[in-house]
């Protein structure tokens, strides 16, 4: 295994040094004192990848350290391995806040149009409502993806398995005339839905938008 993909898409050179010392930083949270014993690990997801793949074939970091997880289960280092997996949380978390508050780069993006979020929107034109819009859906749809959605249905959208759109809004704001939504009324389609069948309360409303209540 000579390269691996990074979050970002690029292929970098891999260094199994990276790995062994992650697995010896997890060891030592819970302490360990066998550095040794990190660097076999290391090697032994190695291996475990050059059976999995053809020569040639190019492992994302996601697939190497699920896979550092299983061994370091499946070699009876639990207490390391939870370490691990805590290392990985709080780093994903780092690299969610880092990306939330970089409003530089997302004003730079838009006025260069290089994000095709920007026309995800159709009614929405390049304009300076456009960037404001686009700037406040970075910060929604985080909220979406990591607080409401599901953990499979986040990496879904973000490996672009699948597409959720419009998640710049906590509720969503058109409908076909064939959707039905829950009301205080009990499911009904839209296009004969009245005035009180929207009086929601707020409770009810965030319960229905986090559990999908749209037919």
């Amino acid at each position: 295994m000579k390269h691996i993909r990074k979050r970002d898409g690029s292929v970098v050179h891999f260094k199994v040094e990276k790995i062994e010392e992650a697995i010896w930083k997890a060891a030592k949270a819970v302490g360990g004192q066998n550095r040794d014993k990190a660097k076999e690990l290391a090697e032994e997801v190695i291996s475990i990848l050059n059976e999995r793949h053809q020569e040639g074939y190019i492992s994302d970091v996601e697939e190497v350290q699920d896979l550092v997880e299983k061994t370091l289960i499946e070699n009876g280092h639990a207490k390391t391995a939870k370490a691990y997996i805590l290392y990985r949380k709080s780093h994903e978390e780092l690299r969610n806040v880092k990306g939330l508050f970089d409003t530089i780069e997302a004003v730079e993006d838009y006025i260069g149009l290089n994000d095709w979020m920007i026309k995800e929107n159709s009614n929405m034109g390049y304009s300076l409502q456009g960037l404001n819009n686009y700037i406040s859906t970075k910060i929604v749809s985080n909220y979406w993806l990591r607080r409401i959605y599901p953990e499979e249905i986040r990496k879904a959208h973000e490996n672009a398995d699948l597409h959720i759109h419009d998640l710049g809004t906590l509720g969503s704001y058109c409908f076909d005339n064939k959707t039905k939504i829950l009301t205080e009324n009990g499911w009904k389609f839209f296009k004969g839905a009245q005035g009180d069948d929207y009086r929601w309360r707020r409770v009810n409303w965030l319960r229905n938008l986090s559990s999908g209540a749209f037919l």
